[in-house]
């Protein structure tokens, strides 16, 4: 099912950062039938985000929209830029009372400047189905001793300053399975090496110790989580490395992933809905309450 190209005027979403990961975040949000108004500094961006969605309106800086809009009208507000541009933004944005979502990493400005109780991060992997199996303790959270993702090298694509940057932003994507299972337990995070090969350290909720690591590799992309002599694919469903038609299942999961993300129905699509229809006291929100930023304080850089 494509995304919804329809909008409902009553629910703006300001989105400030149009770099790649902003195509996400807007096809996320028409779907979900969001009037969408974004901000980018980039003239070229500007044009080419036009090109790929004509309905959106698009601004050229914050102060722009602000002269135009009542900030109070708003409904959502993600946060999709660069670390470095987040305090200036910050200081030029009103106080926000309305719902906002923050791209990882995010930062003590973060913490000071949001209400905790009604921001999220997009830790959007978290609606995966390995997330979702979490959730439910479908799997036994006191035999994990292990966190490991093989990342590929992007070479040429690489969007951040260098591969340890690259590898210290998709941290958080990598301790979601353990955010999940220990976010209530005092969680806390030790960064030990850090190099342009591998970030690794400790993952520590009450008296539990789980050592976590991100790697470049050149094959075999994929989180696995290990439980004693076991080894599970976080990326395809929990699957059990080397068990029975392994293979087969792995191509059976891939290829499921690929048809729903063509139907519309990917991580950032749910994510989005949670968002869009969060009610804190209800208790169909209980994996985006995982997500909320007075849950997620351990993650901040």
């Amino acid at each position: 099912m494509p995304f919804s190209s329809s909008s409902n005027s009553n629910n703006i979403h300001l989105i400030i950062g149009g770099g790649y990961i902003s195509e996400f975040h807007i096809r996320a949000s028409l779907a979900n039938k969001f009037r969408v108004i974004l901000v980018e500094l980039d003239f070229s961006k500007r044009i080419y985000l036009k090109y790929l969605f004509p309905n959106i309106s698009i601004y050229s800086s914050i102060q722009k929209v602000l002269k135009e809009f009542d900030i109070n009208k708003f409904k959502l507000l993600s946060v999709l830029i660069p670390i470095p541009y987040r305090k200036n933004l910050y200081e030029e944005l009103p106080e926000i009372n309305f719902k906002v979502l923050i791209e990882k990493p995010i930062t003590l400005d973060c913490l000071k400047k949001f209400n905790h109780n009604q921001t999220f991060i997009c830790l959007n992997q978290a609606y995966n189905s390995s997330g979702k199996s979490i959730n439910k303790s479908l799997l036994d959270e006191r035999s994990i001793t292990k966190i490991s993702s093989l990342r590929p090298n992007p070479e040429n694509l690489l969007r951040q300053s260098s591969l340890s940057e690259y590898l210290l932003d998709y941290l958080p994507h990598t301790i979601t399975p353990l955010h999940l299972m220990f976010w209530d337990q005092n969680p806390s995070i030790k960064i030990l090496k850090h190099n342009e090969k591998k970030l690794s350290g400790i993952y520590l909720a009450n008296k539990k110790i789980i050592d976590f690591e991100v790697l470049i590799s050149t094959n075999n992309f994929d989180t696995f989580l290990y439980s004693n002599e076991k080894k599970y694919s976080y990326d395809n469903s929990l699957l059990l490395e080397n068990s029975y038609l392994y293979d087969y299942k792995k191509k059976f999961y891939t290829l499921k992933s690929i048809i729903k993300n063509q139907w519309g129905y990917s991580t950032m699509y749910k994510l989005y809905s949670d968002v869009k229809n969060y009610l804190p006291n209800s208790g169909k929100f209980k994996l985006l309450n995982k997500l909320l930023l007075k849950n997620c304080t351990y993650l901040a850089q």
